[in-house]
């Protein structure tokens, strides 16, 4: 039992190696005694990544709450980490639609979805571990986190976060993207100055080739 979980020290964080199990449980219960003889080591750390399979996205959704509110980790990434032995070959990525692309983060299916009708703040927030679609503005001081994607029906000018548990396939569109600060996994970027704020113009922001982009729909 002791071994299906063993934390691996890099020079980034500690990496999670996660041998095969029958159920989550098993995981926990092996984690929960390698802190009862270890806490002291692992005081602060930050995890980064996983080595082998963690299942269903139930399970890395209760890993992720299991380091962070029950032993304070700081957890940057569950994604998982893999060994390259040598340096890929470049391949052209093939070109997606805008189009095709917006279509897709409105069907994706993996959470659900939380519909938040009416105009977000300076102080006001929004969690969810699924979707978040607000029909409203988001002014700066507020701030939405959300384990899928983030579509917003109006100005987003506050922070949002998509993805929040270290999904890098999440999406943020919004009618006006111009956000004090936009994270996608953990990924952190901020939106271009625009002169024509009053403009609404539908843009999309997700994960490309290892950094955001934000385009036009």
């Amino acid at each position: 039992m002791n071994k299906i979980v063993e934390f691996k020290g890099t020079s980034d964080g500690i990496v999670l190696q996660i041998r095969p199990f029958h159920c989550f449980e098993e995981v926990a219960e092996c984690i929960h005694k390698k802190f009862e003889k270890s806490a002291q080591f692992f005081t602060g750390a930050t995890i980064v990544g996983v080595e082998g399979e963690i299942g269903v996205e139930k399970n890395r959704f209760e890993l992720y709450k299991l380091l962070t509110e029950d032993y304070k980790l700081n957890v940057i990434s569950l994604d998982r980490v893999v060994k390259i032995e040598k340096e890929p070959e470049a391949v052209k990525e093939p070109e997606i639609k805008k189009e095709e692309i917006a279509i897709e983060a409105l069907n994706y299916n993996e959470y659900d979805t939380k519909i938040v009708r009416k105009n977000l703040r300076s102080g006001m927030g929004v969690s969810y571990d699924g979707n978040i679609v607000v029909i409203g503005d988001v002014n700066p001081g507020a701030e939405i986190q959300a384990g899928g994607n983030v579509i917003v029906m109006g100005k987003l000018r506050g922070m949002v976060h998509a993805g929040k548990f270290g999904n890098k396939e999440t999406y943020i569109i919004a009618s006006k993207l111009i956000p004090t600060q936009i994270r996608i996994a953990n990924i952190i970027a901020r939106a271009p100055e625009d002169d024509h704020i009053d403009e609404l113009k539908p843009e999309i922001a997700h994960i490309k080739s290892g950094h955001m982009s934000i385009e036009e729909l």
